[in-house]
């Protein structure tokens, strides 16, 4: 047996499960036709922002360290976005994407986008190596964790985004009647238990 992953936007996963090249994806319920596929929920989550010590001391000189304090409780983006302080986005179509898109266009405001790339690992490299902050979803902070036990790199912080109530609801979908083999039931049930712990 064999477990092949791939990474896409959630309309392209969904386009993969019709055409049975996918058993099972995780996605975000963004759209998805329940006539067509059978969806569980594992997971809501919100969405934080990830900026490096070096960042927050070069931006905010006569606030650091203490206002890590302060954005702990949430961060305001209009302060990021005055301050054309860099961002690394996901393209747009994905998920935490139009969220952020959304928030910040029902504020006025715009980031200092300067690279836009799907793979969320490298963000978290990029914000450790003080070349922008970032945005990530609850399922990728033991992740960031991993990152700060690296000496060589800076620490990053994890901030929530005030005002911000949307939650990306992370689902496992499969085409509707499609019975998986035993140890498909048990990846449901791994991931299930993974996921759970990201709630806390």
């Amino acid at each position: 047996m064999n477990l092949h992953t791939e990474y896409s936007t959630s309309n392209q996963l969904c386009e993969k499960l019709l055409n049975n090249d996918l058993d099972l994806a995780l996605m975000n319920n963004w759209d998805i036709n329940p006539n067509l596929f059978e969806i569980q929920t594992i997971l809501n989550e919100k969405l934080y922002m990830v900026i490096s010590d070096q960042m927050l001391a070069r931006y905010f000189p006569a606030e650091y360290p203490a206002c890590k304090e302060h954005f702990s409780k949430g961060v305001d983006l209009s302060r990021f976005a005055a301050l054309q302080i860099p961002f690394v986005l996901s393209y747009r179509g994905f998920n935490s994407r139009e969220i952020l898109d959304n928030y910040l266009r029902s504020r006025g405001l715009q980031l200092n986008c300067v690279l836009e790339m799907t793979q969320q690992d490298i963000h978290f490299m990029l914000a450790a190596k003080d070349y922008a902050a970032c945005f990530c979803w609850a399922m990728y902070l033991p992740a960031i964790q991993q990152t700060n036990a690296d000496p060589s790199s800076c620490h990053l912080n994890i901030f929530p985004v005030k005002g911000m109530s949307a939650t990306n609801q992370l689902v496992l979908v499969r085409l509707k009647g499609k019975i998986l083999p035993g140890y498909g039931s048990d990846l449901i049930r791994l991931i299930r238990q993974i996921c759970t712990s990201f709630s806390a």
